[in-house]
């Protein structure tokens, strides 16, 4: 064991150097230094093996393509592709261009992609928008499995780590219809990165610090992967700290954050080709100014005193377990994310909101090799999204504590089966994708109270003056299908046309369903059996792709009803 060459030399490059750089394999021994826009930035990359000594006495750094390779495999569609085959509107983001990003979080990264909008509630809080269509209209995924949680203040891709994404794929209609309710916009497919089996044992690290002064922030994350022939190790975490972010107008203020995460992910190779897949994920963020907003007053002060995801997962993959079975899969997991947040509405009245959003999803999956030029992908699944979420208004005027529950603790269960389909019809030259998935929808609620104690001078009554039901125990149901159909045609070597016809739907969410607004005068209470939303969709384009050029060009029509 020893440590393989380590060039000793420091560099200061061009961003785009750095990360062709950060590409090859040979940098993982390099430790180079950049800036940028007042961003310092330390990689150290160490590799431990048992393979012969090798000295780098040059450095040697290539330029990265422009353009992505023709030859990218996309994954989000089902099935696997070449991204020049697919008629889906798809867009692929690797690791190492989204590490070019100087902002903070994800979507900063995603924002110049064709199609999308870069949303955002405050320097930690961003979404993203696909053609228009709002986040409660995409379906965001990491390593397959949804992430479900309120979408009134963005967060949800905060939560993630961008040093731990393999690639981000983002596809750009309802063509994601085998991804069941929600995915009218899109889908963002979040993937990780994963350790490699290898002949013989590998250790390898990577530690990267980020100091900014436009918020006199710093970050650090370290990696660590350890392989083996039969064994994969990775184990990840992160630091960030910043203050107040300074604009050009001057001072943004209660933008401040801190945030930490670690992740760890093994695999095991168990008998023959098969493999066992567990995963860990937790990030947690800690008193995050919420700058912006809907839901906050422009004269309230609000911040995330906590918002956490956790997450277990795993996965067992068993390929060619028969000759026309490719592949079959299996994937359960457990995510949880906490939001507690505290909303300083006057000097003397003060909400503190929080929530705990539960999902627990299982899926199977198989992958049919109906013929030499005809795949199937045939899959069933099913998940459920608790939400418990309550809040309290201190008032320290007549020192009381009113404990309010306006969405009752509710369950949305969704159950669906779905296949896609991929025909090379003419090899290289005409394929056909076809889609269709049908989903059975069960939501539940508890009786809920209101307001459910008031607690005055230190003394609870848990039967307070006034208090009245606001939800009796219910349920509802819906029931809905989703599809898509799309063709890709290579005019010519270099020049294919695509067109992709889907419907999709959205059942509302829990909040959406249990919506109370106490206007003061006016008390609007939601409605629990509200129907799904359904959208179909149009996308019709053209693609020229060669060694020295890329053009892609979509034309869409999206239509929404049942809004």
């Amino acid at each position: 064991m020893f440590f393989s060459s380590i060039i000793n030399s420091f560099s200061i490059l061009p961003v785009h150097q750095v990360f062709a750089a950060h590409a090859l394999p040979f940098v993982k021994k390099k430790c180079v230094i950049f800036q940028q826009l007042n961003v310092y930035i330390l990689y150290i990359f160490i590799s431990i093996g048992s393979a012969q000594t090798t000295i780098v006495e040059d450095s040697v750094v290539t330029q990265s393509k422009i353009f992505q390779s023709t030859e990218v495999i996309v994954y989000s569609t089902r099935i696997q592709s070449e991204l020049k085959h697919t008629p889906f509107p798809l867009t692929v983001v690797q690791g190492n261009p989204l590490l070019q990003n100087s902002g903070v979080t994800i979507p900063d990264a995603l924002k110049n992609s064709p199609g999308i909008s870069l949303v955002r509630d405050g320097a930690w809080e961003t979404a993203i928008s696909i053609r228009g269509m709002s986040r409660s209209n995409i379906v965001a995924l990491i390593d397959n499995v949804r992430i479900e949680t309120a979408n009134d203040i963005a967060g949800t891709f905060s939560l993630f780590n961008i040093h731990d994404l393999e690639r981000v794929e983002i596809i750009r209609s309802s063509g994601a219809a085998v991804y069941g309710t929600g995915a009218l916009g899109g889908i963002v497919h979040l993937m990780t990165k994963r350790p490699s089996f290898t002949d013989e044992f590998q250790l390898n690290g990577e530690l990267s610090s980020v100091i900014s002064s436009v918020n006199n922030g710093a970050s650090q994350h370290l990696a660590l992967e350890c392989s083996s022939t039969r064994t994969a190790l990775r184990l990840s975490g992160g630091y960030r700290k910043a203050s107040n972010t300074t604009t050009g107008a001057g001072v943004l203020p209660n933008s401040q954050f801190t945030d930490f995460n670690f992740n760890g992910l093994l695999e095991i190779k168990t008998m023959d080709d098969q493999t066992l897949h567990l995963s860990y994920q937790r990030s947690q963020g800690e008193n995050v100014g919420i700058p912006g907003g809907s839901p906050i007053a422009a004269a309230a002060t609000a911040a995330y005193k906590l918002i956490r995801r956790e997450f277990f997962g795993f996965e067992y993959a068993i390929p060619d377990i028969f000759p026309s079975v490719a592949l079959l899969a299996l994937r359960i997991s457990q995510q949880n994310i906490t939001r507690n947040v505290e909303i300083i509405q006057t000097p003397t009245i003060t909400l503190t909101p929080h929530a705990v959003h539960s999902t627990t999803s299982a899926q199977i999956e198989s992958k049919i090799n109906v013929s030499a030029d005809n795949i199937l992908v045939f899959g069933a699944e099913a998940w459920q999204r608790t939400l418990e979420s309550k809040r309290e208004k201190i008032n320290t005027m007549n020192n009381t504590v009113t404990g309010e529950r306006p969405i009752p603790q509710s369950r949305f269960l969704s159950a669906g089966i779905y296949a896609q389909n991929e025909w090379n019809i003419i090899p290289e030259i005409l394929s056909l994708g076809t889609g269709a998935r049908y989903d059975w929808i069960y939501i539940s609620n508890d009786e809920t109270k209101n307001p459910e104690y008031i607690i005055s001078n230190g003394v609870l009554q848990s039967a307070p003056t006034g208090q009245k039901i606001l939800w009796e125990n219910g349920t509802a149901e819906n029931n809905s299908w989703s599809a898509n159909a799309g063709i890709q045609y290579a005019l010519l070597s270099h020049f294919n046309i695509t067109f992709l016809a889907s419907t999709a739907f959205r059942s509302p969410s829990l909040e959406e369903r249990y919506q109370f607004l106490d206007l003061g005068n006016v008390v609007h209470i939601g409605n629990p059996n509200l129907k799904p939303e359904r959208s179909i969709s149009l996308n019709a384009g053209f693609r020229v792709h060669t060694n020295g050029i890329k053009i892609q060009t979509d034309f869409f029509l999206n239509r929404l009803t049942d809004l």
